[in-house]
């Protein structure tokens, strides 16, 4: 499955816009749904037209493509979800939080749908609501199984280097449309003032801001995030590799809860086999009093270090 002839057998079937079935069909029109396997969402032409005038630019009615069920290509990790359960359950039942396309759909329409948000990223139930609806009504989806699931992560990249959908951001090359993707995905992040008054929003501050803007960055760049999983603030992977987060935010004593984060953060070491980096995770006001560990003992320790500045972005 992983030679240059299969790779380009699969990019031509799900390029092939007979092969895409309507979304409200889903998954009883759906191909293979049962295995891991490689899908491709389409756009009507009023759906269309809606993406490409939120971006000012003409996009190809193939919008995104991925894979789902992969074994981790380092660790060797073997997944087990399935077509039914990434379209069905993530993509067209699910939120921004669960799937980074529902989260790429929700940053393109929100002001051409007029979508809210109740939190950072968190849509309202009305607004989600519209968002399914929108994706029943303008989507279809074209999905074909792959057995060999330690193969699929590979053949993915195959795929997507001969697809190119354009709103598809880890791997792919930049482009204006992507870079202003990339900033509209980040502004989920950020929740305006509850009083409406259209003032900035609250700066970046509380653990909880400073964990938010931190879990919104990695999924921005491809990661799986998971948030107070085994006793740690963020949890994440990406590729076989695990990643362990402990973050604080402003507080009245930031030395000792800095210094309570550093042992929070070295308790959990051994607790993973192979390929774990630790992040401390604090806003930028709060550098400082993680750097009085010395960077050569943090380099020792594997020990990174992530800064959030007010408006949420990550330093890293």
């Amino acid at each position: 499955m992983t030679d240059e002839s299969s790779v380009e057998a699969l990019a031509a079937y799900l390029g092939d816009d007979a092969n895409a079935a309507p979304a409200s069909g889903f998954p009883a029109n759906g191909r293979d749904v049962d295995q891991a396997g490689l899908y491709a969402w389409w756009a009507d032409e009023t759906g269309l037209a809606q993406l490409s005038n939120s971006f000012d630019t003409e996009l190809s009615p193939l919008i995104y493509a991925g894979q789902t069920g992969a074994t981790t290509k380092n660790a060797g990790i073997e997944r087990l979800s399935t077509l039914r359960d990434r379209i069905g359950r993530n993509h067209l039942g699910g939120n921004v939080r669960s799937s980074t396309f529902r989260k790429t759909l929700a940053a393109s329409l929100r002001e051409p749908l007029g979508l809210e948000l109740e939190a950072p990223n968190k849509l309202s139930g009305a607004s989600n609501a519209a968002l399914t609806e929108w994706m029943h009504a303008h989507l279809r989806v074209a999905t074909i199984g792959v057995t060999d699931r330690a193969a699929l992560a590979v053949i993915e990249e195959g795929v997507l280097e001969l697809l190119d959908p354009p709103l598809n951001l880890m791997g792919m090359p930049r482009t204006p449309l992507r870079i202003e993707l990339s900033r509209r995905r980040s502004a989920l992040g950020q929740v305006a003032p509850a009083n409406g008054s259209g003032g900035s929003p609250a700066p970046v501050r509380s653990e909880a801001a400073v964990v938010e803007a931190f879990c919104n960055h990695l999924q921005d760049n491809g990661w799986e995030v998971g948030r107070d999983v085994d006793f740690v603030d963020v949890k994440a992977t990406k590729e076989g590799v695990t990643l362990i987060g402990e973050a604080k935010g402003h507080t009245t004593s930031p030395g000792l809860d800095i210094d309570t984060m550093y042992g929070q953060l070295l308790r959990r070491m051994g607790s993973y086999e192979r390929d774990v980096r630790y992040v401390l995770v604090v806003p930028e006001m709060l550098k400082a009093k993680v750097e009085r560990v010395d960077e050569s003992v943090r380099a020792r320790l594997s020990i990174e270090l992530a800064t959030v500045d007010e408006t949420g972005t990550v330093r890293w």
